[in-house]
């Protein structure tokens, strides 16, 4: 049934960047959608990403400088229950002689697959992300050869994942009689995690050439970083 189950799918990749400064300050921003659609001829499951990028840089004085980054992207992807993979094993190795529906108008197939049917009825496996990331990079020239640098970032991301089952029965010839069923009785489980990572680094360097094409660099700091995650889940059945 890979015929009948695949189809074509249309993709939208759009961008933007702008760039611009003095010999002070200069930046770069910059953004992007993306939508691709599946390659299915049923249901209506694909994939989206918005993002976006703005980079900064600060230079106060000939010793002292500061760049800024910041980043935020969103994700959604909409597949079925099963899985990309498995929906697509699944057409593969479904018997011809299994009909997609009987002239009755029942969905055919059994308990392993009506790939068609569980694109229509089966439900979406839907997954939801926003990340954010910052940080910052301090750079002063104390002395000739002497640069103290401190780098303080960080991100936010926030994963929402819905599964949604949705009861599927196939019949026999015989209108009526059903011979099997899937994700009974109806389901939706929730999960969300959201993630917290810092990290703080600071160092200095001394560079020093004592002979023509010797060069010596020394480098002492200390850095802190932390990662954390809080994760919650549910789950309704009907």
């Amino acid at each position: 049934h890979v015929a009948e189950m695949m189809g074509s799918a249309g993709m939208h990749d759009h961008s933007l960047s702008i760039t611009g400064g003095n010999d002070k300050v200069s930046f770069l921003l910059s953004g992007g959608y993306l939508q691709e659609d599946a390659l299915y001829r049923y249901g209506d499951f694909g994939y989206k990403r918005y993002n976006f990028r703005s980079n900064v840089d600060f230079k106060f004085t000939e010793r002292i400088s500061l760049g800024v980054r910041v980043s935020y992207s969103h994700t959604k992807t909409d597949q079925p229950v099963r899985g990309w993979d498995e929906e697509v094993r699944q057409a593969y190795y479904s018997q011809p002689y299994n009909p997609i529906k009987w002239s009755t108008g029942d969905w055919g197939g059994n308990n392993d697959g009506n790939v068609i049917q569980d694109l229509v009825e089966g439900g979406h496996n839907l997954n939801k992300t926003d990340l954010l990331e910052v940080s910052g990079n301090l750079n002063i020239d104390l002395a000739k050869g002497l640069t103290w640098n401190t780098i303080v970032g960080g991100s936010l991301q926030n994963a929402n994942v819905a599964k949604e089952e949705k009861s599927i029965f196939r019949y026999s010839v015989k209108p009526g009689v059903v011979i099997g069923k899937l994700y009974v009785p109806n389901s939706l489980t929730r999960e969300q995690t959201r993630t917290l990572y810092r990290n703080i680094q600071s160092y200095l360097t001394y560079e020093l050439s004592l002979i023509r094409k010797h060069n010596f660099k020394l480098m002492g700091g200390l850095s802190y970083e932390d990662n954390s995650a809080d994760v919650f889940s549910g789950k309704r059945q009907e």
